[in-house]
């Protein structure tokens, strides 16, 4: 399989390939690899104002007043790392990620959404002994486009109103032999059932996710942020829990929220990541299709039948292949395909690009695959697509016959996903690779495959590394 040739990329379009392909960014390099401009200026793309997200190439420092502060900054992550040999190392700067507010990925499924008659505590002078605690009634729904939480109970103590919720695990991983979770994103609706004489306008709710302690990376809880939104469709409207605590004791993530129940009934929606829906995925495909320079196409269909896109953009003789979200619960690597597409096609600025995309656009032709697990994403995955697969770990075979360990892949059945994107890439060759993720531990997106290729050197890596 022909995935990826030996021609070299000496060229500064070639090179500037590293750093032009931003979503959130505009990223200027000199002629000399010694002058690599490290500044970024923020472009007008949705994802570089989305202002609540672990926002893509950037350190994402929140702090009481909600303003964020943009650093630049890259680490890779080896657990990110494929099974074959495309992607077979990652290298680069490591940063104290503990220095950091992020946030990142876990799991879903469908589920039935759960009521329950709760207690409250109000923010005004009643006290608890004023308020009748059985007029309110919680309902946590996962029902949705990449829900994942179930309900398990409420606890109500002196001042305190809890409701525990657990993040539903992916199925079954055959190669790794495990269930991965750790995203989450579920809706909460309170309500006060009737009038009553001491009648509650604000109830505090504490929220906890019972089983944080056991998920894929427990670690990464501490220090994180989870987010909220009552408009989840609105990118811009999701907004920290700054107060997100993780009880290493008890494993338990927990945050507050303050309801208003105006007149009697409050409605929202919480998430480790600001969510990308398959609804928006479509909404861009369909947007990208009208476009009169660019070809979308299907390269195949995932196990419960959604399209596999592609967009196609460029006419230069060097392929270049950009996948995206081979991990669902990685919201931010779709954010991230948009961004770049946006730029790649000048969608934010009437179909007008500046000149180095120009310059790009004339040595390569890109092959930009937006969301590889579609399924794994509608159905709030952490990192597997319907059958449980981790599609990261499916691009080539491993094991032995011999001693029995020998592990297929990719296959139709398993793994389709990956199965469609090697095959067009045989039909194509590959000059460039790379492969967009977001992490559990680090506040902006990260870059992963370059490594991978027989044209790899010294110079790329210190590119890639300033990327």
């Amino acid at each position: 399989m022909r995935l990826i040739n030996s021609r070299h990329c000496n060229s500064l379009p070639a090179a500037a390939l590293l750093v032009m392909i931003t979503t959130a960014t505009s990223f200027l390099l000199a002629s000399s690899p010694k002058r690599v401009i490290t500044s970024f200026l923020l472009s007008s793309s949705p994802v570089a104002r989305l202002r609540t997200s672990s926002s893509l190439l950037f350190v994402v420092k929140p702090n009481t007043n909600r303003s964020h502060r943009f650093t630049h900054s890259c680490r890779y992550h080896p657990r990110h790392c494929h099974s074959s040999s495309l992607l077979n190392s990652h290298t680069g700067p490591s940063i104290n990620s503990k220095a950091f507010l992020s946030n990142h990925s876990i799991r879903s499924s469908r589920s039935t959404s759960t009521r329950t008659s709760l207690a409250s505590s109000t923010k005004d002078t009643s006290t608890m002994s004023d308020i009748d605690l059985s007029s309110f009634q919680v309902s946590i729904s996962d029902a949705f486009d990449g829900g994942n939480g179930k309900f398990l109970k409420t606890q109500v103590t002196s001042n305190e109103l809890a409701v525990l919720v657990n993040i539903k695990k992916d199925p079954f991983t055959q190669l790794e032999q495990c269930h991965h979770f750790q995203y989450f994103s579920f809706r909460s609706t309170i309500q006060q059932q009737q009038s009553t004489e001491k009648s509650a306008t604000n109830v505090t709710v504490k929220y906890v996710v019972a089983n944080a302690g056991k998920a894929s990376y427990p670690s990464a809880w501490d220090g994180s942020t989870i987010f909220t939104s009552t408009t989840p469709s609105d990118p811009f409207s999701w907004t920290r829990k700054l107060d997100t605590t993780y009880d290493t004791t008890t494993g338990q993530l927990s945050w507050t929220h303050e309801h208003n129940l105006n007149p009697n009934s409050d409605v929202v929606y919480f998430s480790y990541f600001p969510p990308y829906s398959y609804e928006r995925h479509l909404d861009f495909i369909s947007k990208c299709a009208l476009h009169p320079r660019t070809q979308v196409t299907s390269l195949g269909q995932s196990l419960d039948g959604r399209e596999i896109e592609c967009i196609k953009i460029g006419s230069g003789q060097k392929q270049c292949w950009i996948i995206h979200r081979q991990h669902p619960g990685e919201t931010m690597a779709e954010f991230y395909a948009e961004g770049l597409v946006s730029r790649l096609l000048g969608l934010d600025h009437g179909y007008s690009v500046d000149g180095l995309v120009k310059d790009v656009l004339n040595m390569y032709t890109f092959h930009i695959v937006p969301c590889m697990c579609p399924d794994g994403s509608y159905r709030g995955h952490l990192r597997t697509n319907a059958s449980g697969q981790n599609l990261n770990r499916e691009w080539c075979s491993s094991g032995t016959k011999e001693d029995g360990t020998y592990y297929e892949a990719p296959s139709l059945e398993r793994s389709p996903e990956v199965y469609y994107v090697l095959k067009k890439m045989d039909e194509t060759g590959v000059d460039a690779f790379l492969d967009v993720h977001g992490d559990e531990e680090l506040p902006f997106n990260f870059l992963a495959g370059g490594e991978g290729c027989p044209n790899w050197s010294p110079r790329l890596e210190m590119l890639q590394g300033a990327f």
